[in-house]
């Protein structure tokens, strides 16, 4: 997802994080508003994750692993995410 990508890049190139979140919030916001667009949360989740992981913003990551939990059991597979740093360490914090 070209958001979720724009925003990650942005964050790590030292900008400033807000935009980036608002860009992500917009998109999750409108997910949320169609039930057919799991595929579209997840990507906005791996995008909160990677952000704060890099920031270092523990409490919002975790607030991001518990949603990915969530989607996981609402039957959202996670196969494309594995192996990314921050989608493990999100998985380790969630049970």
């Amino acid at each position: 997802m070209l958001s979720r990508l724009l925003a990650t890049c942005e964050v790590r190139a030292g900008r400033d994080p807000a935009p980036a979140l608002a860009r992500l919030d917009a998109v999750w916001d409108a997910a949320l508003r169609d039930d057919s667009a799991s595929a579209v949360r997840l990507e906005a989740i791996l995008g909160y994750l990677e952000i704060f992981d890099f920031l270092g913003r523990d409490d919002d990551f975790a607030r991001w692993a518990k949603a990915l939990r969530e989607l996981e059991r609402s039957g959202v597979p996670l196969d494309v995410a594995r192996g990314r740093p921050w989608v493990e360490r999100a998985l380790k914090l969630e049970p």
